[in-house]
């Protein structure tokens, strides 16, 4: 990681990804993996990745949430059915983006969402290479068959990854009501969900957590994907970088940093 964009200035990358969130520390880490391509990262928040930092901490939103320090505090229109009420919509402000601020939840759709997208005119996407790629990303470990059966936390193994940079669990600590609420909800009529996270996650279920099951703590974006690729000479990152607007210009003065780029990602 550098301190300031005068360590990057007049530089030559291949790849400028702007934002180092959820989706930008994983195509900067799968774009590194080729050691002779040059990928630099601007991230507009600061790193936060200290021990003590509350996004290390599983599930902290009373902390964080709404904080102009961790966050961007975006607010919604006005909603017309919410008394003309505007909607505050966070999104994460640092390393690891909207993946450090969240519940931690670990959550795939219904097959029949994904599959949508490819019938739509997107070829490629669909379940089974949704599946394919969120199995990639994952390391899951199970409960002991006690607590499945107590949670109802049934793993369903074939529709996890193991060997994945992101660590997930089910929760060690259970709200009290959980297996209650269940038992009323199936009472309804609205079945135990047969497969979270194999395609069929239509009813009730236990879901797993972003969570590291070594160091119990927030497994995210940074962690799976900054800090096991820090060391690469052909990863920079460099944080507190806000990028306002690509200017495509061959002409420059001093006062301006130039960077030399292939190509320019913004992830959504």
């Amino acid at each position: 990681m550098v301190n300031s964009i005068k360590d990057v200035a007049d530089h030559a990358f291949d790849y400028v990804i702007a934002g180092g969130g959820t989706a930008g520390l994983a195509l900067a880490a799968g774009l590194a993996a080729n050691s002779s391509t040059q990928v630099l990262v601007l991230e507009a928040g600061p790193e936060n990745l200290e021990e003590s930092s509350p996004m290390r901490i599983p599930a902290p939103p009373g902390v964080v949430i709404n904080d102009p320090k961790y966050a961007w505090v975006f607010k919604s229109s006005p909603q017309k059915h919410l008394e003309g009420r505007e909607v505050v919509v966070q999104r994460g402000r640092m390393l690891g983006g909207s993946s450090a601020v969240n519940f931690t939840v670990w959550n795939h759709p219904p097959a029949g969402d994904v599959d949508a997208w490819e019938k739509l005119g997107n070829p490629g996407w669909n379940w089974e290479l949704f599946q394919k790629y969120a199995k990639k990303a994952e390391s899951f470990t199970a409960s002991s068959p006690e607590r499945q059966e107590l949670y109802r936390q049934e793993p369903h193994l074939s529709s996890h990854g193991v060997d994945g940079p992101l660590k997930t669990k089910f929760p060690d600590w259970v709200f009290k009501g959980e297996v209650t609420i269940q038992n009323a909800m199936q009472s309804l009529g609205i079945p135990v969900a047969k497969d979270p996270y194999g395609g069929d996650p239509i009813g009730t279920s236990m879901l797993a957590a972003c969570v590291d099951p070594c160091t119990h703590t927030r497994s995210y974006a940074a962690t799976a994907y900054y800090l096991p690729n820090k060391e690469k000479a052909n990863l920079t990152v460099l944080c507190n970088a806000i990028v306002e607007r690509v200017v495509f210009n061959d002409q420059h003065d001093d006062e301006n940093a130039v960077i030399s780029v292939k190509k320019i990602i913004f992830p959504a």
